[in-house]
Order: C-alpha cells, then structure tokens, then sequence
C-alpha cells in the first residue's frame, strides 16, 4: 500500500514538516509513501529520506499528480495543507485531483476548515498600491465535502472529531535524545557548562519574507540599516536585562542573511546565526535547548518543543497599537526608554509595524480562535506580550534558572504529551481515510 503526501507552499515548511512526521509513521508500519512538494523544500524531504520529487514552478497542475499516483498505485492522497492553496499561487489543480478516483484528505494544521474562512493579513492592513493590498486578505475555501480533514496534533485540540475530522498525534512516543547526542549539540553552539543555557528563537517562515515585500512598496528594503531581526533581538536583550544573569546564555536561530546585534550584558549573552538545518540535525538543536522563544504561537517546532520537554515561550501582542498619528499606545507601566528608542526604530522602518498579533506578521487573533478554544496545548504553553518588557524578562529567567517553575512545566507537560500519545496515530488515520 502507498500514499501520496502533496506539500504545495513554497514558504512554509510547517505543513510539511507535519506531513513527513507522519509519513514517517507510516513507513514504520510497513506503508510506503511518496511526496510531491515545491522545488524550494524539496532537499528538506530527501534529507529526511523520504522518497519525492519536486513540483514544476507551474500553477494549477494534475497531470504530475495524477501520474505520480498511478506509478506508486496510491491508495490516498493527502494534501499539507489545503489552505496554502489559497494563501500562495497554488501548484495543483485540487478539482481534478478530486476526479481520480483516490480518498483524498487535507490536513488542516490551524482548524480552518471546514467552512470558508477569511484570513486578513494586518501587516498589509493599510497598504494603498493595489499590488499591495491583495495581500490584506485571502478567501480560504471550504473543504470539498468528499475530503475528509486531518487535525495533526499539536497544535491542534485532540478532543474535537466527526464524521469529517480526525485528529492525529505527530507524536505516539516520547521524543527523547541520546545524552551523548545532546552534550555535543550543545558544545557545538558554544554551551560549555552544565549551567550554560541554550534558547532557540524561532520565527514564523513568512516573517522576513513579508516583511520585506512590505518594505518593497516603497522601495526602502534597499536602504534600510534596521530590520525584523534587529528588532526581535533588541527585544530579547532587553527582556535578559530585568534579572541578573547567572550564566553563560547563547540564542540561536537568528538568521544568516543579517549581521546579528553584538551585546554586552556581563558578556554571558551570545546570538548565534543558524543556517537552514536538515530535520535530524534541527531535531537534535530542538532538543538540546532549555527554552524555545517564538512570534508565531502555531509553529510546528513550537509543538515538537512542548512534547520534548523544552519550555515555550509564544510573544504576542494584544494590547500595544497605534494611534492616528501612527504612535504605539501602550500601558504607561510598559514604557522604558530603551523599549520606546526600539519601537521608534522599528517604526521608521514600517510606519504599520506595530499592531495586535498573536502569529507575527499575519496578525490572526480572530483567525485561530477555533484551533485554540478549550484547547489543551494552551495548559502548557507560556505567552507573554511582547512589549511588556518586565514580564517577558521574568517568564523567561524563570523558565532557565527557578527550579518550582521547571517542575510545574514538567507536571504539565507530562499531562499533555499522555493526551497526545493517546490520540489515534497516522494508521489509525489512514483507515479513516479509506472507509
């Protein structure tokens, strides 16, 4: 038996991360599977030894689809996710491919389906070149009623299921690492010392990529000295400056395409620029860090990170906005000169750079109501706004150095990762697929 994963984004990798967890799953349970994806994510696959071959830059195709199934005798096709489809210029033709005479079934990652759904873009919000402004929103369609829907979990909530939606675990074991695999991954990134500290920060892959499409309606991504990651690194030296630091702390994840902030707090604080890792490698890095930090409360590494013992740390924003004079209002308890020196610069940059979020830079507060109501994960998670200096600062030396802290994530987490675990897994998915 075969099945035939699809992974159309040519931006997102989340989708397809998923996509392959559970491929591999399948695999392991003697079920062969086959992936069509874009040309851009293609090496992410084959280096995570999943057989594939990359999509034609072309738009609207089921020819590649509909021979790819018959040569691997596809017994489903999965789709991660239908709602790229929408969201970017979409690689398949989802009608023909409905024609084949396959089980087809999308994985729906954020609980848009099944129902229409719009998604408004507050990047764009206020965007005035007609270019620009078909990016304020996108019209998601709703699922075709023959597609059955997969909610992969996390992030999504284990406890909803009909007849259409089925929830499945990325993850029916415990994610653990070889000690010896840990103490080099760590060494490699310069932590040293038992009490050094490694945190991730991980952003959204559409962050940089919007921001400068942004930054391009007024010809200014060319000039500007200051941009998205300086920004998110301002911040987080800011939060390290509220307590004392009692260790040696290294930040990766910052990108390489841009010089990284040179910070002296006491010389313990390091950035570290991360190159785009294969799966294992990143997996290995993942596990190895005492804190994930994040603009994007959907992530998948985010949900990978919960289940292998690594505290989050999700930055949003619900109460900082700007006025008609495009100045951030904010609690007057929040204001510290250094925050108010970055927002300004940050400002100058994207006079709209600043407004509620909870996934940066979409926005999507209203959008993933559905994926987090009564939703478990949020038992678990830590948010903070990401403006409130003084908190984000005490939430995150917390989760490094106070042992009580640790505990109650530990308890919680062990609570959660047991709901996950006994969530039906990818063979269970694909009987439900087929009937």
């Amino acid at each position: 038996m075969s099945v035939l994963f699809i992974a159309p984004s040519q931006f997102s990798i989340g989708e397809l991360h998923n996509a392959v967890t559970l491929a591999k799953q399948l695999e392991e349970g003697g079920i062969k599977t086959f992936f069509l994806t874009s040309q851009n994510h293609i090496d992410y696959v084959i280096n995570a030894k999943m057989k594939a071959k990359a999509l034609p830059r072309k738009t609207l195709q089921s020819h590649i689809v509909q021979e790819t199934a018959e040569t691997i005798k596809a017994k489903a096709i999965i789709i991660a996710d239908y709602h790229n489809l929408d969201i970017e210029s979409p690689l398949i033709d989802l009608d023909k491919i409905l024609e084949l005479n396959i089980p087809v079934a999308t994985i729906d990652s954020l609980s848009f389906g099944p129902n229409e759904k719009i998604l408004k873009n507050q990047l764009f919000a206020h965007s005035s070149i007609k270019k620009a402004a078909q990016k304020q929103q996108n019209i998601v369609r709703s699922v075709p009623n023959q597609m059955k829907i997969i909610r992969t979990c996390p992030v999504n909530n284990p406890n909803l299921r009909d007849e259409r939606i089925f929830p499945v675990s990325l993850y029916p074991q415990d994610l653990k690492i070889n000690k010896q695999v840990r103490e080099k991954t760590r060494r490699k990134y310069q932590c040293l010392y038992n009490e050094d500290k490694l945190i991730m920060l991980s952003k959204s892959a559409w962050a940089n990529l919007l921001v400068k499409m942004k930054l391009m309606e007024t010809g200014s991504h060319m000039k500007s000295t200051y941009n998205y990651e300086f920004f998110i690194q301002e911040l987080l030296t800011e939060y390290l400056s509220v307590k004392a630091i009692k260790s040696k702390i290294v930040i990766v994840g910052v990108s390489p395409d841009n010089n990284f902030i040179p910070i002296n707090l006491n010389e313990k604080v390091t950035f570290i620029p991360l190159p785009f890792l294969d799966l294992e490698d990143y997996d290995d890095l993942l596990l190895s860090c005492d804190l994930f930090v994040t603009d994007n409360i959907t992530s998948a590494t985010m949900a990978k990170s919960l289940v292998g013992s690594v505290p989050v740390l999700s930055l949003i924003n619900t109460k900082v906005f700007l006025d008609e004079q495009k100045r951030p209002v904010l609690p007057s308890s929040w204001k510290q000169p250094n925050l108010l020196k970055i927002m300004d610069k940050w400002l100058k940059v994207l006079p709209d750079g600043i407004y509620p979020f909870i996934t940066f830079p979409n926005g999507w507060i209203n959008e993933l109501k559905d994926l987090f109501d009564k939703n478990p994960i949020l038992e678990v998670l830590e948010t903070v706004e990401i403006f409130d200096i003084k908190e984000a600062g005490l939430k995150i030396h917390n989760l490094l150095y106070c042992e009580k802290t640790k505990h109650e994530f530990i308890e919680k987490k062990e609570i959660y990762v047991n709901l996950i675990k006994n969530t039906p897994n990818a063979k269970d998915m694909l009987y439900f697929i087929q009937k």
